[in-house]
């Protein structure tokens, strides 16, 4: 898209231009092309609730405006840029590296950074979701976003002759400028998603040099610094918090050190290899050819003193620049490959602490020692560029060459292949997936898949093509083991890509973040109908397969070398279903093994029974995540979840009919999804889904967070608590005996004006959207009058209720409106 420079009208082309972030199809639900475990940027300050963030978007984006989102006084970023630049003067050399670092990879907009940074930093960009597909208001809001810089970016332009902006300065807008028009005003996300990576990377940098300075400190106090526990970051559950986001970037941040010091030994070598270098060509001047070894009895035949003496000389700098080289070449075996194997080590266990922390992350535990993958691709990019230089100088050592140097050749020869299979290690086990689609699959229907290169950019070729195909759990135990195996798919996988083929697709370069990224839109699974009998619906409900994802990377090494990298990684375990009644025992399928995984296990094992308490944690956690936080935000740990009370019923209704005598037992999967609890035709499993779906629906979520709906009691507890409140006293509980249905309970007067208690029929889900509202049950019925324990109805429900005013389509239909009121049958 062109603009005459100076005269196009951003405003309208930003409200006309068409948005590619649209839902592909109207019926698919967000859930299912992403997974809500995608959250903001665990280095991100715990500042707001997703509650709160809702404000923010009240008003109707139905025009772009200024000053969207600006909250200076909550913004997290006030400040950040005078931290770096205080920094990158008197910070460590990792701290400056990880600066440099960051002002390469974000070039494109430092920049606009640095010119705007107050109005950049007093913004709350956070809000707005880049991980999932963003609502509409969430588009519009960067849509002004995007305007209102770009008019302020042309205003600064236009001044700068009296502001006495730099030269690069300049062109660093007008090219920003260009950037806008080609690409942010049709994919105003891009932008946001670029200013929140930033953002967040400057606040690494920032945790990074606070926690090295504490380690530093705390190793002063100890006086000891043991290398082994260098990459050592403390383990924990629970929730992301700022502590936890600080250990988090400490562990990686203690990486960067270590590869900023091999670094440092690397760039030492080259420094000495060119003081050697001058002195190998000046002997090559000298000697018209090869440098050869020279008999010290070849000379001493000479009769001339000063010929003598000058080949002498010649024999001792010949002999000193081949024991420089040897020396040098030494190096590299007695450190520096050492350092660099420990590193790459350190590096692929936090890609693979990263990986299982994905499976914990889709149940809502956020674990403190988690690394992120943004700190990830900063080690591994840095990483990569070390082993590369490392590798150059020993090529470059490699060409010093002497007479009769045959076991020098085979030292560096040895040395180069040691540095490759290093980088292809890199490069074969540094691809992740970036967002996971949810693990329980509907066929046919449509999610996406975005992966990365850690490498980023490091990497030689950043152009390649990635299949995925679908397989069962053998044939991925078998790809884990390295064991032969034939490729048998268990379901077809489309892939509707602009830029690759069915099943395939070619990876991207962001420039603005150095990312390499590979992305599947779009997919969708096609797999034969399995079953239809109960027998075989539960077990295509158990059935764990997985998304292989394949790729060939061509890489060509410094000394003109040339090899095809093969990588793979897997996706977490999916189930895929045909029809909706296998969701819940899919569901069950996914949560134990997402949560009760064997460590370090190579198919998809899992433990067969874990204590009670460890499966309420994790239940009260899966709770949290779907009941009381917002999609695409960091489970909320603020709520009520599943209190001692909620516990206590739920260890009742498990164990029913079981005398239990002190600690509950363990449990096992079966247990919680194949048994039926006693005198009912569920599981526990598919009662407890049920209310999930129930409360986590728009009818209820809302009321279960305000502490309006009290849920998990027995109705003989139920009845026993209102009759010793007032009458009209009622209580909003889940149905015992029916699936994801939500109870009235009111204890009232009845016409012989004593105290009774009686249930209302529950309603669900379906009731709420097509018959009345939970507010307008509460509307409705008079007799309820106050929400226990002591909450008058009106003050709870009346903002919430539907306006008797007719709309204006109303007042001008023919037809008479009918209305849908509930009452109580005498």
């Amino acid at each position: 898209m062109e603009f005459p420079c100076g005269t196009s009208n951003i405003e309208d082309e930003l409200m006309a231009h068409e948005m590619t972030w649209v839902n592909p199809e109207d019926d698919v639900p967000l859930q299912e092309l992403y997974s809500p475990q995608s959250t903001l940027d665990d280095t991100n300050l715990q500042i707001m609730s997703a509650t709160d963030v809702q404000e923010y978007f009240v008003e109707d984006f139905d025009e772009l405006r200024n000053n969207v989102l600006d909250d200076p006084e909550n913004s997290p970023y006030i400040g950040n840029l005078e931290k770096l630049q205080s920094l990158a003067y008197n910070a460590s050399e990792v701290i400056k590296m990880q600066i440099h670092q960051y002002t390469s990879d974000f070039q494109g907009s430092m920049a606009l950074r640095k010119c705007f940074s107050n109005m950049i930093e007093k913004k709350l960009w956070y809000i707005i979701l880049c991980n999932i597909l963003p609502s509409q208001d969430h588009i519009n809001a960067a849509k002004s976003i995007v305007m209102e810089f770009y008019n302020s970016v042309e205003a600064y332009l236009s001044e700068s002759a009296s502001i006495g902006l730099s030269l690069p300065d300049r062109d660093s807008l007008l090219r920003w400028q260009n950037q806008c028009r080609i690409s942010y005003i049709g994919r105003p996300i891009e932008f946001i998603d670029v200013i929140q990576k930033m953002l967040n990377k400057e606040r690494s940098i920032i945790l990074n040099a606070q926690g090295l300075e504490q380690t530093s400190n705390q190793q002063q106090q100890q006086q000891q610094t043991p290398t082994t526990n260098m990459f050592v970051v403390n383990s924990g559950n629970g929730a992301q918090s700022p502590a936890a986001a600080q250990q988090q970037v400490i562990g990686t941040a203690l990486i960067l050190n270590e590869i900023s010091l091999t670094d440092s030994m690397v760039m030492e070598l080259r420094v000495e290899f060119e003081k050697i270098f001058k002195q190998y060509q000046r002997l090559q001047t000298l000697l018209r050819a090869r440098v050869p070894d020279i008999d010290p009895g070849t000379f001493q035949q000479f009769q001339d003193p000063e010929q003598k003496a000058a080949w002498m000389k010649v024999y001792q700098e010949i002999n000193t620049c081949r024991e420089d080289k040897r020396t040098m070449m030494d190096k590299h075996f007695s450190d520096l490959i050492e350092r660099l194997n420990m590193i790459i080590n350190s590096v692929l266990t936090e890609i693979g602490r990263y990986r299982s922390s994905m499976a914990l992350k889709m149940i809502g535990e956020e674990r403190g020692d988690a690394p992120e993958i943004d700190r990830l691709q900063d080690c591994c990019k840095v990483l990569g560029q070390v082993v590369q230089n490392a590798m150059d100088h020993v090529d470059r050592l490699s060409k010093l060459e002497f007479s009769n140097s045959g076991e020098e050749g085979t030292k560096s020869r040895k040395a180069m292949l040691i540095y490759q299979e290093m980088f292809k290690n890199l490069v074969k086990n540094c691809i992740v997936i970036d967002k996971h689609p949810c693990q329980v699959v509907m066929k046919e229907k449509k999610f996406i898949v975005e992966l990365r290169h850690l490498l980023g950019t490091a990497l030689p070729q950043t152009q390649f093509e990635t299949t995925v195909s679908l397989i069962d759990s053998g044939t991925y135990k078998k790809l884990k083991q390295d064991e032969p195996v034939e490729m048998r798919e268990v379901g077809k996988i489309k892939v509707k890509n602009s830029g690759g083929g069915n099943g395939r697709t070619r990876s991207t370069t962001n420039t603005d973040t150095g990312q390499v990224a590979i992305k599947f839109n779009n997919m969708s699974i096609s797999i034969a109908a399995r079953g239809g009998d109960k027998t075989k619906s539960e077990t295509v409900a158990e059935e764990k397969l997985t998304m292989l994802f394949r790729s060939t990377i061509p890489v060509t090494f410094c000394n003109g070398e040339s090899t095809s990298i093969n990588c793979q990684t897997f996706s977490l375990p999916l189930v895929v279903t045909t029809h909706g009644k296998q969701e819940a025992d899919a569901n069950a399928t996914i949560f134990w093994d997402n949560a009760f995984q064997i460590p370090n296990r190579i198919g998809f094992e899992v433990y067969e029974s874990v204590p009670w308490e460890n499966w309420l944690y994790y239940l009260d956690l899966f709770w949290r995540r779907h009941c009381e936080s917002e999609p695409g935000y960091a489970v909320n740990m603020e709520g009520k979840g599943l209190d001692s009370s909620a516990r206590q019923f739920i260890t009742n209704t498990f164990f029913a009919g079981t005398q239990v005598q002190g600690a509950p037992p363990p449990v096992s999967w079966k247990q919680v999804s194949r048994n039926q609890l006693p005198k009912r035709e569920f599981s526990f499993w598919t009662w407890f889904y049920k209310i999930v779906e129930l409360v986590s629906s728009p009818y209820v979520k809302k009321f279960w967070k305000k502490g309006y709906v009290n849920g998990f009691i027995s109705r003989q507890s139920c009845e026993a608590l209102l009759v010793t409140r007032p009458f009209g006293t009622f209580m909003l509980r889940f149905s015992e005996s029916k699936l994801g249905y939500l109870g009235i309970t009111v204890f009232t007067r009845n016409q012989a004006g004593m105290g009774n208690v009686i249930n209302l029929e529950p309603d669900n889900i379906h009731g709420f959207r097509h018959k009345r509202s939970l507010p307008g049950n509460m509307k409705d019925l008079r007799q309820l009058e106050v929400l226990y324990p002591d909450i008058c109805k009106d003050d709870a429900f009346r903002e919430y209720w539907e306006p008797e005013n007719k709309s204006p389509d109303q007042l001008i239909s023919p037809y008479v409106q009918k209305l849908c009121k509930v009452t109580i049958e005498d």
